[in-house]
């Protein structure tokens, strides 16, 4: 396990991209800008 930050302006990208993380057993952290 990891944990990962995932920093993306577009919503829907981010919040696919955290979801997927998620489901692999990761802590996700999705920001809308670094």
């Amino acid at each position: 396990m990891a944990y990962i930050l995932v920093i993306d302006d577009d919503k829907k990208i981010r919040e696919m991209v955290c979801d997927l993380l998620e489901d692999a057993g990761h802590e996700v952290v999705g920001a809308p800008n670094g």
